[in-house]
């Protein structure tokens, strides 16, 4: 079942336990970089630390134990095989990558492997690694680039049957906005995590997901370089539902015609005197639809119940969208276009009443007032402030209290 997490992009990188490595670029040394450490590693047995690594600032390592044996291990990279800073003039050299070296009991060092890094190199203003191990044996490498805005991949590594497997990847990525991808393999969850600006009214906005990731075998390093977007939210996910609906250009009967699509509800939603459709399917999704003056209709959004259990249907009142969603109470989000684009959630309305003459419960949340209006059974209805939100449809997950409760509070 689907379920949903108020998070944010920050938390999600921290899902898993290792802490995340600082070795962030730092001024390079041209001079120590002139011979590539990887000529001094070749396949030699037991070599000594001050062998293999340069020096803190040159390469990119961490040290632990990754194989559980009690022992610390090493994985470096080279600093000048990865990092790029086309403001200093710096492009990587040609390398060995990653390469893991399994330590013994007289303090030195064994290769075990060597793993590809994609060093992004196609109009690119600058990459960098950060290395980590933790006390759980995991290995976390996080890899950054940056064009026009930066991209941070994270990888999460668990060394098992003679190699790294991943356990969690993530990444974020954007200009304005940052928005985090997270794949979390041991407890089979896929986090969406959306952060944007509306410019027009200068607010911010925020959106998680979290969805049941689908049986798919454990990923090896191996087969994949660091550096490279490992992990699709297709290739994870089961589809939500939502590709039943006709995108544009559809008569109104012709949207309807599908099986999964019974219903339609009309009304003029943007104010320009042409009819709009909210297309209601029997698997609790919906499509808003506007009208053109040839008599078609084109997409602009769609909405889903938040979870299997609570079931939804969308109408159109005065200009409104009205989007019911119903499990043990009858909930009701009322929204309006704000004119910019996005549709401001107005009001939001719950009822419910317990069987066996149990009592009766109502609340109406007023957000734009900031006013929550609460009455039991045939007591006095009671209004309190509260904070004013200026929410928008694309932050909503219809049914889930919880999150009503956090908008109240925040």
């Amino acid at each position: 079942m689907k379920k949903t997490t108020i998070i944010s992009a920050a938390v999600a990188l921290a899902l898993c336990s290792c802490g995340i490595g600082n070795n962030q670029p730092q001024e390079q040394n041209q001079s120590k970089l002139e011979q590539p450490v990887t000529e001094v590693v070749e396949e030699a047995a037991s070599v000594a630390f001050d062998d293999l690594v340069s020096n803190e600032v040159d390469d990119f390592f961490a040290v632990g134990d990754l194989n559980n044996d009690g022992i610390k291990d090493l994985a470096i990279v080279a600093r000048n095989e990865v990092y790029r800073n086309q403001d200093e003039g710096i492009e990587p050299v040609q390398g060995d990558g990653l390469r893991i070296y399994f330590g013994d009991a007289d303090g030195k060092y064994t290769l075990f492997k060597k793993y590809a890094v994609n060093t992004h190199p196609d109009d690119l203003y600058a990459n960098w690694i950060n290395m980590a191990i933790g006390d759980d044996g995991l290995l976390f490498i996080q890899e950054g680039y940056a064009t026009d805005g930066e991209v941070v991949q994270n990888y999460y590594l668990k060394y098992m049957d003679d190699d790294f497997y991943l356990n969690s990847f993530s990444t974020t990525y954007g200009v304005d906005d940052d928005n985090a991808l997270v794949f979390d393999v041991v407890n089979k969850e896929v986090i969406v995590s959306v952060d944007w600006h509306e410019m027009d009214t200068d607010i911010n906005h925020h959106r998680t997901d979290t969805y049941e990731m689908k049986d798919v075998p454990l990923k090896k390093l191996s087969d994949f370089k660091i550096g490279d977007e490992v992990c699709t939210f297709d290739e994870y996910v089961e589809d939500d539902g939502l590709n039943i609906f006709e995108v544009s250009g559809k008569t109104k009967e012709e949207l309807c015609a599908s099986e999964h699509n019974p219903t339609y509800e009309e009304g003029d939603l943007n104010n320009d005197g042409v009819l709009d459709l909210v297309v209601n399917a029997l698997n609790s999704t919906f499509a808003v639809y506007y009208g053109d003056s040839f008599g078609s209709y084109n997409m602009m959004f769609q909405g889903k119940s938040f979870d299997r259990d609570t079931e939804t249907y969308a109408y159109i009142e005065e200009g409104n969208l009205i989007v019911n969603a119903t499990t043990e109470s009858e909930k009701s989000y009322t929204f309006r276009d704000n004119g910019y684009g996005y549709y401001r959630l107005l009001e939001f309305e719950q009822s419910m009443v317990w069987p066996d003459g149990g009592g009766s419960y109502y609340q109406l949340i007023d957000f734009v007032n900031g006013k929550r209006t609460e009455q039991e059974d045939d007591k006095p209805a009671t209004t309190v402030d509260i904070p004013k939100r200026n929410l928008v449809f694309e932050e909503i997950h219809f049914g889930n209290m919880d999150e009503i409760e956090h908008f109240i509070m925040e």
